[in-house]
């Protein structure tokens, strides 16, 4: 925002309002204008009489330029009792309208649908299915509708490629280990020159501990990386 704006200082980094005046004019204007520090130190004194740096950068502007502080700051300012009277109306407007929106169309859909209300199931399996129900919200409420550069930074790039893995996982791989299952217990079942128990179930026993070793890689990786899955 800063780098394509006109109106804020560009090459300077100053933290009072006395290092932005001590700059020349010429560098703190723009064709009249005055230039907006990128930042300026904020105090928390908790004294009632104590004002921040941007409190006295406001006041120097008021005195140096009113005409422009009432256009540029005030008329949109929480100073300015007809703007917060409007921007707490359109506030609680807009409150209402997405409370309105979610009550028909709450968010995490899927997490909502993982089971029925009168449906009875494990806690085991109300682990495993809500948990992935959340990373395909995450996935297709949050990521692929959002803004987040993925690539910014190692980290973020590695979670992404990993996430997109375990999507994968939950909608397809897991779709194909699940139905590699019920076809070896059929086969199990119809198998009936097996000696042992162990020999007949060998082929289902192997393929319901590699379906149960990925979903505990899955949700183990869920848990690990749990502070990404941010909006």
């Amino acid at each position: 925002m800063f780098a394509k704006s006109k109106l804020y200082l560009k090459d300077y980094s100053v933290s009072t309002v006395q290092d932005y005046i001590a700059l020349p004019k010429s560098e703190r204007e723009y064709k009249g204008l005055y230039l907006v520090p990128r930042a300026l130190a904020v105090k928390y004194l908790g004294n009632p009489g104590s004002f921040s740096e941007w409190d006295l950068f406001y006041s120097y502007v008021r005195q140096n330029y009113p005409i422009q502080w009432f256009f540029r700051h005030y008329l949109t300012s929480w100073d300015n009792p007809v703007y917060k009277f409007v921007k707490l109306k359109v506030m609680h407007f807009q409150d209402f309208k997405h409370a309105t929106k979610r009550f028909f169309k709450p968010l995490c859909p899927r997490w909502r649908n993982s089971f029925r209300r009168h449906e009875y199931l494990d806690i085991s399996s109300i682990i495993e299915k809500s948990n992935f129900a959340l990373i395909l919200d995450f996935w297709y409420e949050d990521v692929e509708n959002g803004f987040t550069d993925w690539n910014s930074t190692p980290a973020l790039k590695k979670f992404y490629k990993e996430l997109q893995k375990a999507v994968k996982y939950i909608e397809n791989d897991r779709k194909i280990i699940e139905q590699q299952i019920d076809d070896a217990l059929s086969e199990s079942v119809k198998n009936r020159k097996a000696k042992s128990f162990t020999t007949r179930y060998k082929k289902l026993t192997k393929l319901e501990e590699k379906l149960k070793d990925s979903d505990t890689h899955v949700l183990t990786w869920l848990i690990t990386n749990r502070y990404f899955f941010w909006d």
